[in-house]
């Protein structure tokens, strides 16, 4: 697991994780659904021009897709359909405003440029 964020050897154990896991930079942000960009940001020694330090939630993504910690598991779907009921009742403005809410509680951030794609299944 990658140590925190704060800790001045962050930078140096990203780029070893990355590099045994054979990734570039770009790469390593797309499978962790993040910037490509900012991998480099992060590998950049803390203090030095452009440099950057991730959230927790985005050290997260980084552990799992350098494949040091598992993915969280989904979550189970509830058996009594009380959850596909009340979504199943939402207007796609609701829906898009709950998966907005979800999206900045879980990051932190705000959901600056999501594309929200929805699969309806009878």
């Amino acid at each position: 697991m990658l140590p925190d964020p704060k800790d001045p050897t962050f930078h140096n154990a990203l780029k070893a994780a990355r590099l045994a896991a054979g990734l570039n930079l770009s790469e390593l942000g797309r499978n962790a659904g993040i910037n490509p960009a900012m991998p480099g940001r992060y590998e950049k020694p803390p203090g030095t021009p452009g440099s950057a330090r991730p959230s927790p939630a985005t050290r997260q993504k980084l552990n799992e897709a350098l494949g040091l910690i598992p993915a969280e598991p989904e979550a189970k779907p509830q058996p009594d359909g009380s959850l596909r009921e009340q979504v199943a009742r939402l207007t796609w403005v609701e829906l898009q405003t709950v998966i907005r809410d979800y999206w900045s509680a879980i990051t932190g951030q705000p959901p600056a440029n999501i594309d929200i794609a929805v699969t309806v299944r009878s």
